[in-house]
């Protein structure tokens, strides 16, 4: 199975919808009364191969994090329910096959209500036919111990049709090995979780290393537009000054189709793949 999120600032491309089990187009935030606002990145349809599973988010921007919105409808249980009957409501109102919940930066202190939400929204999902994701952080290992912070692993796993781990940037992580990172990650995480349910999330694009740690690259700068593209009216011998030229008049010099931004993360399923049916 391969999900394939689209931010806002992205295109699905026919590429990417025919390599996908499920589309995840983002946009969604809660707001203070439990209600979805904002409008879901464009390009995808809900009678196609794969299934539609938007992703309701606490940010439009990973640099700025709404908690205490998350927090307050968490712990209040008439706006809890509210905000569930409202996920449930968008979903069923707009032919989505369920969603992907990602609300990030939330404190330990409400991991009993989080894991209480998720399970009453998964039963609310399951009694109208709705699938529920949860996105989450990969956990640090300290002493040994796998931390998951305010994210209950075995709680959410359970009630949850999908629970896909942000598996970060660095690509030493990744290095094989019984004591590299994400390796002996998903060993624990195959005996807390059904390998069935486990979403590998994972960088498309390149990276830079900066001051430390590393930080996605995009493909123009991974590999200049004056060397992939050029403008169907250019020279043969494109200038290097046309690396920032919109891409939208631009065409791949390989396959001669328009560029488009290609999504820069994808998540893979841990065991059998699968794709909608009917």
């Amino acid at each position: 199975m391969v999900v394939v999120p689209v931010e806002i600032t992205q295109d699905l491309t026919h590429e990417a919808a025919q390599l996908a089990s499920i589309v995840s187009p983002a946009g969604l935030t809660p707001n203070a009364a439990g209600q979805l606002i904002g409008s879901l990145a464009p390009g995808f349809v809900t009678n196609a191969a794969y299934r539609v599973m938007p992703v309701v988010r606490n940010f439009n921007d990973p640099r700025a994090i709404d908690v205490q919105t998350v927090v307050d409808l968490i712990r209040d249980p008439a706006l809890r329910q509210a905000h569930i009957l409202n996920l449930v409501s968008v979903a069923i109102s707009s032919g989505f096959d369920g969603l992907f919940v990602e609300y990030r930066g939330l404190p330990l202190d409400i991991r009993d209500e989080f894991s209480d939400f998720v399970s009453e929204l998964k039963q609310a999902f399951s009694s109208n036919g709705l699938l529920l994701g949860v996105i989450v952080p990969a956990p640090e290992n300290t002493g040994g111990e796998w931390d998951t912070g305010v994210f209950d692993w075995r709680v959410i796993g359970q009630v949850t049709d999908y629970l896909q781990v942000d598996l970060g940037l660095d690509p030493l992580a990744f290095a094989p090995g019984p004591d590299q990172r994400i390796e002996a990650l998903f060993r624990w995480a195959t005996r807390e979780v059904s390998r069935y349910k486990l979403l590998a999330g994972l960088n498309a694009l390149s990276l830079r290393e900066t001051r430390g740690g590393f930080v996605p690259v995009s493909y123009a700068d991974a590999c200049p537009s004056w060397v992939m593209c050029r403008s169907p009216a250019a020279s043969p011998r494109p200038a290097k000054s046309s690396a920032r030229a919109s891409t939208g008049s631009m065409r791949c010099l390989a396959s001669r189709r328009p560029c488009k931004r290609p999504t820069s993360y994808i998540a893979i399923q841990m065991a059998a793949p699968s794709r909608k049916s009917g």
